[in-house]
């Protein structure tokens, strides 16, 4: 039975969790990290609360419904919900460890964020060929941006996934494109699309600037790999060129586009989980009823009622 009797148990525990998310759940660093900083702070409350001798066997049940119900008043939906499933995951590991009983799990509350009413934002072919558009191709900044949105827009990947690429990943014999750096670190090769090839050779033959630097995609000011955050505000920025308002800008746009579009032409959900690198299918129906064509054709006329 084990206890933890000092803050530096209590990093110990939090440090073993951290591993365990990404060496064995393959999360990413700040992931890893931010589950970590949630963690602590609930093990710290509760041997607190335990007088500095908590045992580890007894986390879950009345205690940690009292934690998540005195956030509520200050917590929105959405992270009250992420907090509940990080402790999940959390109690989950310490079951797998032999540290804590296995029905402590099912004491952490589902939270609900209300139904989703609305469709995810994407943009309409029309919108897309208006953003593809207004990039000039024949100056360096037109030609990476070009590029960079055309692989998001393309091949639905991430900001990260594109902010990783490295040179290394771009096999022009195969016209496949590999990706390394993923969520949940699962590797996986994407057929390249013409498109998309010939506007990453462009850039890269005459745009991208001379550095010993290996990512795909780099300020042209010294040569610096782009941050995730930087590959998003390329993207925002290619939506203000285009003029183009929508409610969010940022690579996530592009991925939804990406997804929105194969789901209207017909894929199946495992044709676009894989694409999208998607351990399952669920979060797909979050994509499902914007195929409008395909839900008015199961529409079943009213009946008539006759005198």
């Amino acid at each position: 039975m084990k206890r933890i009797i000092s803050t530096h148990g209590i990093g110990r525990l939090v440090e073993s969790y951290r591993s365990y998310l990404h060496d064995v759940k393959g999360l990413a660093s700040r992931t890893c990290a931010s589950r970590g900083r949630q963690v602590l702070a609930f093990v710290t409350t509760r041997w607190k609360r335990a007088g500095g001798n908590l045992t580890l066997s007894r986390l879950g049940g009345e205690g940690v419904v009292n934690y998540l119900t005195r956030r509520r008043p200050r917590y929105k939906a959405v992270t009250l919900q992420y907090l509940a499933s990080t402790l999940r995951c959390f109690l989950r590991f310490l079951i797998l460890t032999g540290q804590c009983s296995p029905g402590a799990v099912q004491v952490v509350p589902k939270i609900q964020t209300g139904p989703r009413v609305s469709s995810p934002d994407y943009l309409s072919q029309a919108q897309v060929e208006q953003l593809l558009g207004s990039f000039d191709p024949q100056t360096p900044v037109g030609a990476r941006d070009q590029a960079l949105v055309l692989c998001l827009l393309k091949l639905g990947l991430r900001a990260g996934e594109a902010a990783q690429l490295v040179l290394e990943d771009l096999d022009w014999r195969q016209a496949t494109l590999r990706l390394i750096q993923t969520k949940g670190r699962q590797e996986r090769v994407l057929p390249l699309p013409p498109m998309v090839g010939k506007a990453l050779a462009h850039y890269l033959a005459s745009s991208r600037p001379a550095t010993t630097d290996r990512h795909v995609f780099v300020s042209l000011l010294g040569g610096t790999p782009l941050s995730s955050c930087q590959v998003s505000a390329v993207v925002a920025a290619a939506l203000r060129q285009a003029h183009l308002v929508v409610r969010r800008p940022g690579a996530q746009l592009l991925r939804r586009s990406f997804a929105t579009h194969l789901v209207q032409k017909g894929a199946t959900p495992k044709e676009i989980a894989d694409l999208l690198g998607h351990r399952g299918l669920n979060t797909l129906g979050f994509y499902a009823h914007v195929d409008l064509p395909m839900l008015q054709a199961v529409v079943q006329p009213w009946p008539e009622v006759r005198p």
